[in-house]
C-alpha cells in the first residue's frame, strides 16, 4: 500500500539529509577497464578489519484507524501495512567495522570479468568514531551493483594517505539473494540481554545505544534492517563475538569491544543483534519492542528491530508487535 502523507515527505526529507553524502559517493567517476588479472589489491588480511554488506530493505510499518478511545487498544482499524526506504530500492550498503591503524578506505568492487576495482575514486572518511577502543566505522552505498554476477567487495585501509604492503584488508564480502532471518532476544535480568544462535552465523554485532535528538521519522527509518545503528545516537555497547554473549550492566564480554560506557539507572537503552556470516553477509537480525507513531485519526506500529532495557519485570521475551 502506498500513501502519501506529512509523515511520507518528512521521511523522504530526513532520509535525503541523511545520506546525501553517500549518494553522492555512489555517483563517482569511476575508471573504465578493469584488469582481470587483479583480483586482490597490495594489503595484509586483518582480523580487526570487518566488511558487512546487505540489501536496501524497507522500515515497516502497519497503519490503523483510531477509533475512540485515542491511542492503540482492540478496536481500531487495521488498513495496511506501508513501507519506508533510506535508500532507492536496489542499492547496495556497506559498512567496515575498524579496530586497525588505518584512518581511512578505499573499497574495491568485482566487476564481471573478475578483475577488481576502486569502486569510488576517492577514500571513505570515518562515519563514526569511537576513541576509547580505537575503532572506526567506514559506511558507503552503491546504487548499481552488478547485476551479472554476485556482488563482491574487499575494503583496503589507508596508511598516512596512502596503501602499502601493512595496509589492512577486510574480508571479502558478497551478497547473495538471501531472506533475512530473525533473531530471538532473551533477558537473564532486567537490565541485560543476550539472544539465540543463528544457523552459518560467523560473527554477531550487538549494539546498546539510546537515541539523541531523533524524531519519530528517524526512529522509524532506523528500525530498517542493518548491522548497526549509526544515527542520532549514543552508542554504549558495541561487542563483536563468534557466540551469543550476555550483554548489559556489569557483564564481561568475550569477543572485541568497539565502545562501552556504564548503564546508568533511570535511563532507557536500545538493545539489538546482528548476525553476519563468513562472506560479511547480513543473514538475520533482532525483531525487539514496537513503537508508535501517532496522529490525530491514524497511528502506526512497528518493530524496532531493538528491544528496551531495562525490561519490565516479569517480562520474559519479545513479542511480535503488530496484528495485521
Amino acid at each position: 500500500m502506498n500513501r502519501t502523507t506529512r509523515f511520507a515527505h518528512a521521511l523522504v526529507a530526513v532520509a535525503a539529509l541523511a545520506s546525501t553524502a553517500l549518494l553522492i559517493a555512489s555517483c563517482a567517476r569511476k575508471p573504465t577497464a578493469v584488469d582481470p588479472t587483479h583480483t586482490t589489491p597490495e594489503g595484509t588480511a586483518s582480523e580487526l578489519t570487518r566488511l558487512m554488506v546487505w540489501p536496501e530493505r524497507p522500515a515497516v510499518t502497519a497503519l490503523y484507524t483510531d477509533n475512540a478511545p485515542f491511542g492503540p487498544d482492540p478496536g481500531d482499524l487495521f488498513v495496511g501495512m506501508l513501507e519506508y526506504f533510506e535508500h532507492p530500492a536496489g542499492t547496495l550498503n556497506g559498512m567496515v567495522l575498524d579496530g586497525s591503524i588505518a584512518s581511512q578506505f578505499e573499497i574495491l568492487r568485482r566487476e564481471a570479468n573478475g578483475g577488481i576495482r576502486p569502486l569510488f575514486d576517492f577514500p571513505l572518511p570515518p562515519t563514526r568514531r569511537w576513541p576509547d577502543a580505537g575503532w572506526d566505522s567506514f559506511r558507503f552505498t552503491d546504487s548499481n551493483p552488478l547485476q551479472s554476477s554476485t556482488p563482491g567487495y574487499v575494503a583496503r585501509g589507508l596508511v598516512d594517505g596512502r596503501p602499502t604492503t601493512y595496509s589492512p584488508l577486510s574480508n571479502f564480502a558478497e551478497l547473495l539473494p538471501n531472506d533475512l532471518g530473525t533473531i530471538q532476544l532473551r533477558f537473564p535480568t532486567d537490565t541485560t540481554g543476550t539472544w539465540d544462535p543463528v544457523p552459518g552465523a560467523a560473527y554477531y554485532v550487538s549494539h546498546l545505544f539510546q537515541f539523541r535528538q531523533a524524531t519519530p521519522n528517524d526512529r522509524v527509518l532506523a528500525s530498517a534492517p542493518k548491522p548497526l545503528f549509526i544515527g542520532k545516537s549514543l552508542d554504549i555497547f558495541i561487542g563483536i563475538s563468534t557466540e551469543p554473549r550476555v550483554v548489559g550492566r556489569n557483564q564481561p564480554f568475550d569477543g572485541h569491544v568497539v565502545t562501552r560506557r556504564e548503564l546508568l539507572p533511570g535511563h532507557e537503552y536500545q538493545f539489538t543483534v546482528s548476525a553476519i556470516d563468513s562472506r560479511g553477509e547480513l543473514i538475520a537480525r533482532s525483531i525487539g519492542d514496537s513503537a508508535t507513531v501517532q496522529s490525530e485519526v491514524t497511528y502506526e506500529r512497528y518493530a524496532q528491530g531493538a528491544a528496551i532495557l531495562p525490561r519490565p519485570h516479569g517480562v520474559a521475551g519479545v513479542q511480535r508487535l503488530y496484528r495485521p
